[in-house]
Protein backbone atom coordinates (compact mmCIF):
# COMPACT_ATOMS: atom_id res chain seq x y z
CA UNK A 1 0.00 0.00 0.00
CA UNK A 2 3.33 2.60 0.78
CA UNK A 3 4.54 1.70 -2.36
CA UNK A 4 0.82 2.58 -4.35
CA UNK A 5 0.65 5.42 -2.34
CA UNK A 6 4.37 6.64 -3.46
CA UNK A 7 3.28 5.87 -7.07
CA UNK A 8 -0.05 7.54 -6.83
CA UNK A 9 1.78 10.99 -5.55
CA UNK A 10 4.54 10.94 -7.93
CA UNK A 11 1.93 10.22 -10.53
CA UNK A 12 0.41 13.52 -9.41
CA UNK A 13 3.62 15.82 -8.92
CA UNK A 14 4.01 14.63 -12.43
CA UNK A 15 0.86 16.06 -13.60
CA UNK A 16 0.89 19.23 -11.77
CA UNK A 17 4.39 19.52 -12.88
CA UNK A 18 2.83 19.11 -16.67
CA UNK A 19 0.20 21.66 -16.52
CA UNK A 20 1.79 24.10 -14.57
CA UNK A 21 4.63 24.02 -17.98
CA UNK A 22 2.01 24.25 -20.28
CA UNK A 23 -0.01 27.24 -18.60
CA UNK A 24 3.30 29.23 -18.37
CA UNK A 25 3.63 28.39 -22.21
CA UNK A 26 0.70 29.60 -23.23
CA UNK A 27 0.79 32.39 -20.81
CA UNK A 28 4.34 33.74 -22.73
CA UNK A 29 2.56 32.88 -26.58
CA UNK A 30 -0.44 35.26 -25.33
CA UNK A 31 1.82 37.98 -24.35
CA UNK A 32 3.43 37.41 -27.93
CA UNK A 33 0.73 37.82 -29.78
CA UNK A 34 1.25 41.70 -29.83
CA UNK A 35 5.35 41.90 -29.78
CA UNK A 36 5.02 39.23 -33.63
CA UNK A 37 3.74 40.23 -36.84
CA UNK A 38 0.38 38.31 -37.78
CA UNK A 39 -1.18 37.22 -41.36
CA UNK A 40 -4.32 35.25 -42.39
CA UNK A 41 -4.30 32.51 -44.92
CA UNK A 42 -8.14 30.80 -45.19
CA UNK A 43 -7.14 28.22 -42.35
CA UNK A 44 -4.62 29.74 -40.23
CA UNK A 45 -3.96 32.89 -38.21
CA UNK A 46 0.24 32.76 -38.92
CA UNK A 47 2.65 35.01 -35.90
CA UNK A 48 6.57 35.14 -36.98
CA UNK A 49 9.09 37.80 -36.11
CA UNK A 50 9.34 40.98 -38.30
CA UNK A 51 12.42 41.81 -41.17
CA UNK A 52 13.54 37.83 -40.04
CA UNK A 53 13.99 35.19 -42.86
CA UNK A 54 9.98 34.05 -42.37
CA UNK A 55 8.83 37.40 -42.80
CA UNK A 56 10.56 37.75 -46.16
CA UNK A 57 9.55 34.23 -47.55
CA UNK A 58 5.39 34.40 -45.54
CA UNK A 59 4.09 33.65 -48.79
CA UNK A 60 6.08 29.86 -49.12
CA UNK A 61 4.98 29.23 -45.92
CA UNK A 62 1.51 30.24 -45.86
CA UNK A 63 1.18 27.99 -49.02
CA UNK A 64 3.17 25.36 -47.51
CA UNK A 65 1.41 25.18 -44.11
CA UNK A 66 -2.02 24.74 -46.43
CA UNK A 67 -0.75 22.37 -47.85
CA UNK A 68 0.40 20.36 -45.10
CA UNK A 69 -3.14 20.69 -43.27
CA UNK A 70 -4.43 19.52 -47.31
CA UNK A 71 -2.10 16.21 -47.06
CA UNK A 72 -2.78 15.67 -43.50
CA UNK A 73 -6.65 15.30 -44.07
CA UNK A 74 -6.24 13.51 -47.28
CA UNK A 75 -3.90 10.77 -45.00
CA UNK A 76 -7.18 10.86 -42.27
CA UNK A 77 -9.51 10.19 -45.01
CA UNK A 78 -11.52 13.25 -43.28
CA UNK A 79 -12.87 16.12 -45.81
CA UNK A 80 -12.37 19.40 -43.69
CA UNK A 81 -11.23 20.55 -40.13
CA UNK A 82 -13.70 23.10 -38.74
CA UNK A 83 -11.49 25.38 -36.89
CA UNK A 84 -8.87 27.61 -37.54
CA UNK A 85 -5.04 26.85 -36.18
CA UNK A 86 -2.81 29.90 -34.49
CA UNK A 87 0.60 28.91 -35.83
CA UNK A 88 3.75 30.65 -33.92
CA UNK A 89 7.23 30.43 -35.98
CA UNK A 90 10.48 30.96 -34.54
CA UNK A 91 13.46 31.61 -36.51
CA UNK A 92 15.95 29.44 -34.27
CA UNK A 93 15.71 26.65 -31.90
CA UNK A 94 17.38 29.26 -29.06
CA UNK A 95 14.58 31.64 -29.99
CA UNK A 96 11.99 29.97 -29.53
CA UNK A 97 13.70 28.35 -25.71
CA UNK A 98 13.84 31.33 -25.00
CA UNK A 99 10.26 33.31 -25.62
CA UNK A 100 8.56 30.13 -24.81
CA UNK A 101 11.14 28.20 -22.10
CA UNK A 102 10.79 25.06 -23.94
CA UNK A 103 13.13 23.09 -24.57
CA UNK A 104 11.05 21.09 -27.36
CA UNK A 105 11.64 22.08 -30.98
CA UNK A 106 7.86 21.95 -31.84
CA UNK A 107 4.89 22.38 -29.73
CA UNK A 108 0.84 21.80 -30.19
CA UNK A 109 -2.22 22.46 -28.04
CA UNK A 110 -5.01 20.55 -29.47
CA UNK A 111 -7.24 21.71 -27.32
CA UNK A 112 -6.79 25.37 -27.85
CA UNK A 113 -5.97 24.79 -31.49
CA UNK A 114 -2.02 26.35 -31.22
CA UNK A 115 1.32 24.84 -32.18
CA UNK A 116 4.91 26.82 -32.64
CA UNK A 117 7.41 25.74 -34.93
CA UNK A 118 10.71 26.60 -36.24
CA UNK A 119 11.09 27.75 -39.25
CA UNK A 120 14.48 28.67 -41.16
CA UNK A 121 16.77 28.33 -44.39
CA UNK A 122 18.31 25.08 -42.16
CA UNK A 123 15.25 23.65 -40.48
CA UNK A 124 11.62 23.49 -41.04
CA UNK A 125 10.57 20.59 -39.44
CA UNK A 126 7.58 18.97 -37.02
CA UNK A 127 5.34 21.50 -38.64
CA UNK A 128 3.68 18.38 -40.34
CA UNK A 129 3.72 16.30 -37.10
CA UNK A 130 2.27 19.11 -34.96
CA UNK A 131 -0.49 20.26 -36.95
CA UNK A 132 -1.63 16.62 -37.06
CA UNK A 133 -1.59 16.17 -33.45
CA UNK A 134 -4.61 18.87 -33.29
CA UNK A 135 -6.18 17.97 -36.07
CA UNK A 136 -6.45 14.14 -34.80
CA UNK A 137 -7.28 14.67 -31.64
CA UNK A 138 -9.77 17.44 -32.11
CA UNK A 139 -11.24 15.13 -34.99
CA UNK A 140 -11.07 11.79 -33.57
CA UNK A 141 -10.53 12.22 -29.99
CA UNK A 142 -7.67 11.14 -27.42
CA UNK A 143 -5.39 8.09 -28.03
CA UNK A 144 -2.72 6.29 -26.44
CA UNK A 145 0.30 8.64 -26.51
CA UNK A 146 2.18 5.68 -28.85
CA UNK A 147 -0.60 6.08 -31.19
CA UNK A 148 -0.69 9.51 -31.17
CA UNK A 149 3.08 9.98 -32.05
CA UNK A 150 3.40 7.30 -34.60
CA UNK A 151 0.67 8.92 -36.31
CA UNK A 152 2.21 12.32 -36.36
CA UNK A 153 5.48 10.93 -37.74
CA UNK A 154 3.56 9.03 -40.04
CA UNK A 155 2.11 11.94 -41.80
CA UNK A 156 5.94 12.82 -41.73
CA UNK A 157 7.06 10.13 -44.28
CA UNK A 158 7.32 12.12 -47.53
CA UNK A 159 10.10 14.38 -45.91
CA UNK A 160 12.12 11.02 -45.09
CA UNK A 161 14.94 9.83 -46.98
CA UNK A 162 13.69 6.46 -46.17
CA UNK A 163 10.52 4.99 -45.26
CA UNK A 164 9.76 4.00 -42.17
CA UNK A 165 9.56 0.31 -43.05
CA UNK A 166 12.53 0.70 -44.48
CA UNK A 167 14.27 2.66 -41.43
CA UNK A 168 12.79 -0.06 -38.99
CA UNK A 169 13.88 -3.29 -41.27
CA UNK A 170 17.45 -1.43 -40.79
CA UNK A 171 18.02 -2.08 -37.16
CA UNK A 172 15.33 -4.79 -36.29
CA UNK A 173 17.77 -7.56 -35.90
CA UNK A 174 20.07 -4.69 -33.93
CA UNK A 175 20.67 -3.61 -30.81
CA UNK A 176 18.83 -0.55 -31.31
CA UNK A 177 15.19 -2.43 -32.19
CA UNK A 178 12.87 -1.78 -29.14
CA UNK A 179 10.70 -4.29 -28.51
CA UNK A 180 7.37 -2.46 -29.66
CA UNK A 181 5.20 -3.84 -26.60
CA UNK A 182 7.57 -1.68 -24.17
CA UNK A 183 6.67 1.76 -26.38
CA UNK A 184 3.26 0.61 -25.90
CA UNK A 185 3.40 1.50 -22.42
CA UNK A 186 6.67 3.11 -21.61
CA UNK A 187 7.28 5.53 -25.04
CA UNK A 188 8.09 8.47 -22.81
CA UNK A 189 11.17 6.20 -20.80
CA UNK A 190 12.41 5.96 -24.81
CA UNK A 191 13.15 10.26 -24.88
CA UNK A 192 15.61 11.35 -27.19
CA UNK A 193 15.57 8.02 -29.05
CA UNK A 194 14.23 8.60 -32.67
CA UNK A 195 13.35 4.67 -33.30
CA UNK A 196 10.44 5.08 -30.81
CA UNK A 197 8.72 7.28 -33.38
CA UNK A 198 10.24 5.22 -36.53
CA UNK A 199 8.94 2.16 -35.11
CA UNK A 200 5.62 2.88 -34.04
CA UNK A 201 5.42 4.81 -37.66
CA UNK A 202 6.42 1.81 -39.41
CA UNK A 203 3.41 -0.38 -37.16
CA UNK A 204 1.01 2.01 -37.92
CA UNK A 205 1.69 2.38 -41.75
CA UNK A 206 1.52 -1.59 -41.90
CA UNK A 207 -2.19 -1.28 -39.95
CA UNK A 208 -3.50 1.61 -42.76
CA UNK A 209 -2.18 -0.86 -46.06
CA UNK A 210 -3.61 -3.93 -44.88
CA UNK A 211 -6.32 -2.99 -42.83
CA UNK A 212 -7.37 0.76 -44.33
CA UNK A 213 -7.65 3.68 -42.27
CA UNK A 214 -11.05 1.83 -40.71
CA UNK A 215 -8.21 -0.28 -39.03
CA UNK A 216 -6.24 2.80 -38.31
CA UNK A 217 -9.15 4.20 -36.61
CA UNK A 218 -10.00 1.35 -34.69
CA UNK A 219 -6.80 1.52 -32.80
CA UNK A 220 -7.10 4.54 -32.20
CA UNK A 221 -10.48 4.59 -30.74
CA UNK A 222 -9.54 1.53 -28.75
CA UNK A 223 -5.82 2.97 -27.46
CA UNK A 224 -4.12 -0.15 -28.10
CA UNK A 225 -3.29 -2.29 -30.79
CA UNK A 226 -5.99 -5.02 -31.85
CA UNK A 227 -8.65 -4.98 -34.05
CA UNK A 228 -12.33 -6.83 -34.35
CA UNK A 229 -10.23 -10.26 -35.17
CA UNK A 230 -6.52 -9.35 -34.62
CA UNK A 231 -5.06 -9.85 -31.13
CA UNK A 232 -2.04 -7.58 -30.55
CA UNK A 233 0.09 -10.65 -30.92
CA UNK A 234 -1.39 -11.39 -34.13
CA UNK A 235 -0.76 -7.50 -35.54
CA UNK A 236 2.88 -7.57 -34.15
CA UNK A 237 3.48 -11.22 -35.51
CA UNK A 238 2.44 -9.95 -39.17
CA UNK A 239 4.13 -6.48 -38.95
CA UNK A 240 7.45 -8.37 -38.14
CA UNK A 241 6.62 -11.05 -41.02
CA UNK A 242 6.26 -7.80 -43.34
CA UNK A 243 9.65 -6.45 -42.19
CA UNK A 244 11.50 -9.66 -42.67
CA UNK A 245 10.51 -10.33 -46.11
CA UNK A 246 12.91 -9.71 -49.37
CA UNK A 247 12.04 -6.85 -50.71
CA UNK A 248 12.07 -7.74 -54.66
Amino acid sequence: MLNMSRLNIIFLLFLCVSCTRKLKIQQNLSNLRGSLKTDSTKNFILYYPKNSFIDSNKINLALSIENYRADILRIMHENDYPFKIEAFFFSTKNEMQLKLRSQSEGLSFPRDNIACFIYSRNFNGYTRHELSHIISINLWGKSALWIEEGFATLTDESFQTESFHKQTRNILNTKDFIPVELLFTKFNQFNGNWFRYVETASLLRFIKEKYGIDGIKTVWRNKALFLEDRSQDDLIKEWIKMLEKPIS
